[in-house]
């Protein structure tokens, strides 16, 4: 099994995903960003548009609509 991470997803009202990730991929304003376990952290302008969810060898889409982004990345 890959090394996965605790992907989190929330808004100011609610957590919408709270699940383990191989991988996530955003899209930022200046391109994609794609996170593994153990990514440093950053803050980052977001576009809209879909979030990928990798896990299991799934591909799992959101649709996002937010502005910013934080990641923080602990490996679970």
């Amino acid at each position: 099994m890959a090394e996965t991470t605790n992907l989190e997803i929330v808004t100011p009202s609610k957590v919408i995903v709270s699940e383990p990730a191989e991988m996530v991929v955003i899209p930022g304003s200046d391109g994609y960003i794609g996170a593994l376990p153990r990514h440093s952290h950053l803050m980052s302008t977001l576009d809209r548009g879909v979030i990928d969810i990798y896990n299991d060898n799934k591909i799992i889409t959101r649709v996002m609509t937010v502005s910013y982004t934080h990641l923080t990345l602990p490996t679970t």
